[in-house]
């Protein structure tokens, strides 16, 4: 079930747009089975890859991230790009630790990924928890050399080179306008 983007529209009750941001209801129902394929996932990643788990990003408990770097390739090779998941859970459940599943597709393609926990609800505001999300990308930016990825790669895709240039420095310098607070989303 596709949910209605009209539905997102502040405009809207609020119950309608309770039900829109609601997992549950873009499934049909139980969410359950794919919050557990996450976890079963996500363990094999743990047991597969060694990575650099509760990196502490900020001070809260919750403000921590799990790094995997790919192997190396060989001597001298320029540091692998980085994915970051941000995970969702609608701002009340689920955690980085749920969220390496991505990791294994990432690694085999030679970059690294980050998991990104933050406080939940009703611990934090959207707000709170959006600012804690920006602190993360912008603790890796600043660690990336040390950590052992590329903090400022510039990926490309799509069919046109050219337009896909522009199209990546534009998201690039929007990203890095949310991650320096000159912008609130991409």
């Amino acid at each position: 079930m596709t949910p209605d983007p009209a539905a997102f529209d502040a405009a809207r009750p609020v119950a309608e747009r309770e039900r829109a941001y609601s997992p549950s209801s873009c499934i049909g129902g139980d969410y359950r089975p794919f919050v557990q394929a996450y976890v079963d996932r996500s363990a094999a990643v743990r047991q597969r890859h060694t990575g650099r788990c509760g990196l502490a990003y900020g001070p809260a408990a919750a403000q921590t991230l799990d790094l995997f770097l790919p192997p190396p390739t060989r001597a001298g090779a320029p540091l692998p790009p980085l994915l970051v998941f941000i995970h969702g859970g609608y701002w009340q459940e689920l955690s980085k630790n749920e969220s390496l599943f991505a990791a294994e597709d990432c690694l085999a393609a030679g970059a690294a990924f980050a998991a990104v926990d933050y406080t939940l609800a009703p611990h934090a505001t959207v707000e709170q928890m959006g600012r804690e999300c920006r602190q993360a990308l912008r603790w890796l930016h600043a660690h990336a050399a040390e950590l052992g990825f590329d903090g400022g790669q510039d990926q490309h895709d799509g069919p046109d080179p050219d337009a896909r240039h522009r199209g990546n420095r534009q998201r690039h310098q929007r990203i890095h306008d949310v991650v320096h607070g000159r912008a609130q989303h991409i």
